[in-house]
């Protein structure tokens, strides 16, 4: 998936498109291949994906096999409040 063209440091692009890569993918390479593509930590990647996990209520686990982040049930429907 093509990251987005607008400033890549800025969360809101990151946690979009983190969210858009796991609706399509159902999951997400290791944080630190994330973080190169995004030039940002894997510290912040972690970040993100758990905020996608608490506040957003993904379920998402990491697959320390293939080194990879998993969606492993429903993904909440995308609500704007």
């Amino acid at each position: 998936m093509k990251k987005p063209s607008f400033n890549s440091r800025s969360t809101i692009a990151r946690l979009g498109w983190l969210a858009s890569k796991f609706r399509k993918d159902g999951q997400v390479d290791g944080t630190h291949k994330v973080a190169l593509e995004w030039e940002c930590s894997y510290k912040t990647i972690n970040r993100d994906i758990d905020a996608l996990r608490d506040f957003f209520g993904f379920p998402i686990t990491y697959d320390p096999n293939q080194y990879k982040w998993r969606i492993t049930g429903q993904i909440p429907e995308a609500r704007i409040l």
